[in-house]
């Protein structure tokens, strides 16, 4: 079995332990069972000082931009420049999901999800708003949008089938591990290979203190807000949909485009006792690695938390605390 699927298994144990797990609460006295004389005098000094605090959230996104749709497509949105890992955009999946967990294993790196709870919007309002800025694009989106909720289209494989297939990708690659269930397609985990980081020009450190303090993650895709972007967005829709390999261009950290070779596969596992099925959507990478050498990575990861340092000098230093906590 693959360690991707052995970190999902545990996972959802873990999930079914602590949910089932029963919460013993010793009983305590309280004020009416134990004796006080009202009234009398109180040194208040021997009283613990109490400090309102105030804790260094991510950064909240307004609802009225973000959509969220039963078929978990996932529209870019623009956003604050500072909230981006160098050049590197922001995955859209952090709009709409909150990561919970991360853990390591060997050369992968898998990030937990939970949604942010929030309504549905009708899928025929976005095809409209595409509709009006490319005919096209809106079709590519229904399209999309109708095949990724029939489970007629869904290639359903054993483990084995998914463990060989990871054992035979020898590049970068990203994978979303999705839920589907009652009609509705949920993100569970989104996994990147040590590969990926490399090409995105990152290293595990720079991502693991990128996600605490932003609690966002980093797509290696430039986005722009004019007509090139929407001929992007459609290729990468008729992409998923079709799952053809394309070539485009990626951005890394520098701001550096290069060529890229993108395949996209999905698989399916189904759940007989749970009625659900279970994607694994890999998007697979085949670039030129002199992009991405030891030697500019060092270099970023220098710039990156030179750059943490220069934003925490500019703050109040009487505010700052060393647990990230400051007075209000």
């Amino acid at each position: 079995m693959s360690l991707i699927l052995q970190n999902q298994k545990k996972k959802n144990e873990e999930k079914k332990e602590l949910i089932t797990k029963s919460i013993r609460k010793q009983k305590r006295k309280n004020q009416y069972t134990v004796e006080f004389p009202f009234g009398s005098k109180i040194d208040l000094s021997i009283l613990k000082s109490i400090s309102k605090i105030s804790q260094i959230l991510p950064p909240s996104v307004p609802s009225n931009i973000v959509f969220r749709l039963n078929s978990n497509i996932q529209m870019p949105q623009p956003f604050n420049y500072d909230y981006q890992l160098g050049c590197l955009s922001i995955d859209p999946h952090s709009f709409n999901y909150k990561v919970m967990r991360y853990d390591k294993c060997q050369n992968f790196h898998i990030f937990h999800f939970e949604p942010i709870e929030r309504s549905y919007t009708p899928a025929s309002v976005i095809k409209d708003l595409f509709d009006q800025q490319n005919t096209r694009l809106g079709q590519a989106f229904d399209s999309l949008h109708q095949t990724k909720l029939n489970p007629e289209n869904f290639k359903v494989v054993s483990e084995q089938a998914i463990d060989e297939f990871e054992k035979n990708i020898s590049s970068a690659y990203s994978l979303y591990i999705q839920k589907y269930k009652n009609g509705t397609l949920t993100t569970v985990a989104r996994v990147m290979n040590d590969q990926y980081l490399k090409m995105m020009g990152t290293n595990e450190t720079m991502i693991y203190d990128y996600i605490t303090s932003t609690g966002c993650l980093p797509w290696p895709y430039q986005q722009t807000e004019d007509y090139q972007w929407d001929q992007n967005l459609l290729v990468l829709f008729s992409c998923n949909e079709k799952q053809i390999p394309i070539q485009g261009q990626a951005v890394n950290y520098n701001g550096s485009l290069f060529p890229v070779y993108l395949n996209q596969q999905n698989y399916y596992l189904y759940n007989e006792q749970d009625q659900s099925y279970t994607q694994f959507q890999y998007y697979i990478y085949e670039y030129n690695e002199r992009w991405s050498n030891e030697n500019q990575i060092r270099q970023n990861y220098l710039n990156y938390f030179n750059k943490r340092l220069d934003i925490m000098e500019k703050m109040d230093q009487n505010i700052i605390k060393r647990c990230k906590y400051k007075t209000v």
